[in-house]
């Protein structure tokens, strides 16, 4: 039985979506990937028209939520008991995919294990993990387009530690239970995430025929000029709606136009270089547990701390050049009075 768990911005919405469209692909190759929000017979997790960008067990995973107002997504929570229907009933290894795991309670997830012993399926959590900063700047640009705040990077500022999320489910299943990996594309399989994903699976993807690969612009970030038109919206009372997210919607579609050699950061390189050194003592202590790795490395790209190539992300503003291109596809839409405002 496996358990993805994310962890968040580490591509958690392209390897859902990639499963959903290769769910009978897998099925085949012997590994099921079953849909709990329909009945216990539906074989295939593509056979619904159900959301399927929160990732199978979003139903199991909600229904444990102690505060469901913190996610946006609707949904019926479904029990640890429909786990255990489909365990009975199949033959094959068992994968289920929610960034909400990290949010059961130590006793759900016991629960889970004794289901999984009965059964006498051994249980694998795999975790995907991304470099703080990487992680806090997009998970930053995340919030302002979700949620539709003016919040700071300053205030918004946190320190993940991977343990936190990893050593409940280490305490239950052990160590050797977790599968890590780093969202770098020098640490990833081929470079690749979805060659990455599978080989957890035990599966390689040049023997698979006939995947499907997801559209990229799925979940698509937007750049930081977008981001502080998005609160200046905010700042003016323009909470989301549907109008807002067409809008959004229409920036993820149309391209910026030419990058600029020099990437915008929420980061100063001081501010990054400090951060990180932060950082350091937690992902030493993480890398030797759950990778092995004595040296205590847990990322391998280097991160650039030269203030010549650095462009200040809170600087950054939408061209008129590019807004007009993003209003032409919006012109696609029927007009109401907040888009013609």
């Amino acid at each position: 039985l496996f358990l993805h768990i994310g962890l968040p911005k580490t591509g958690t919405t392209s390897v859902q979506n990639f499963l959903y469209l290769n769910s009978k692909v897998m099925f085949e190759k012997g590994v099921f990937y079953p849909n709990l929000a329909q009945d216990t017979q539906s074989i295939y997790c593509r056979d619904t028209t159900d959301d399927n960008l929160n990732g199978n067990a979003y139903p199991l995973s909600y229904n444990y939520l102690e505060d469901k107002s913190i996610t946006i997504c609707n949904e019926k929570g479904v029990s640890l008991s429909k786990l255990s229907d489909v365990l009975q009933l199949n033959q094959r290894d068992v994968l289920l995919s929610s960034e909400w795991f990290v949010t059961m309670p130590p006793n759900v997830i016991d629960e889970l294990n004794v289901i999984a012993e009965d059964n006498r399926y051994n249980v694998k959590v795999i975790c995907y993990v991304r470099r703080q900063d990487l992680l806090v700047e997009s998970t930053y640009n995340q919030r302002i387009k979700i949620k539709g705040d003016d919040i700071s990077v300053d205030d918004f500022l946190y320190l993940p530690d991977f343990q936190n999320n990893v050593a409940k489910f280490a305490n239950v299943f052990g160590d050797d239970a977790i599968i890590i990996r780093c969202f770098e594309k020098r640490q990833l399989v081929g470079g690749n995430l979805y060659a990455d994903f599978l080989d957890c699976l035990g599966l390689k993807i040049d023997n698979i025929g006939g995947i499907l690969i997801p559209d990229k612009s799925i979940n698509a970030s937007v750049g930081s000029s977008v981001i502080n038109l998005l609160r200046e919206m905010a700042r003016k009372g323009i909470k989301p709606c549907h109008e807002r997210n067409l809008l959004i919607s229409c920036f993820e579609k149309e391209p910026e136009g030419k990058i600029s050699k020099v990437r915008p950061s929420w980061f100063s390189p001081e501010a990054r270089m400090s951060y990180l050194k932060d950082a350091e003592k937690l992902n030493i202590r993480f890398a030797r547990r759950f990778l092995k790795r004595s040296s205590g490395l847990l990322f391998y790209d280097t991160p650039i701390y030269d203030d010549s190539k650095w462009k200040d992300a809170n600087k950054e503003r939408v061209s008129k050049n590019y807004l007009s291109r993003v209003i032409k596809r919006l012109d696609q839409f029927p007009k109401t009075d907040m888009m013609v405002t």
